[in-house]
């Protein structure tokens, strides 16, 4: 495939993620926000750590909440992008 193929394969790929996860119902993303939660305070990497980066959830995404009052609270360090 060819570079001009592949951009427009990924953007096409791009718009067609973008619109399944904006049709999610929020019951769905709060399912699936506590499945991922779950995986990550139970997973052991995130228990040895001290430093966790991690990003504040938009409506319409993952909501990383629950991780982030868990971080506050076992006093680990956080980073989030701006």
């Amino acid at each position: 495939m060819q570079d001009k193929q592949i951009m427009s394969a990924k953007s096409v790929l791009r718009k067609q993620l973008y619109s399944i996860i904006n049709n999610l119902s929020k019951e769905e993303i709060n399912r699936q926000s506590k499945i991922v939660t779950a995986k990550v305070l139970q997973n052991e990497e995130f228990k040895k750590s001290k430093v966790v980066s991690i990003y504040l959830s938009m409506h319409n995404e993952i909501q990383t909440e629950d991780i982030l009052e868990e971080i506050f609270k076992q006093e680990k360090k956080c980073f989030i992008p701006r």
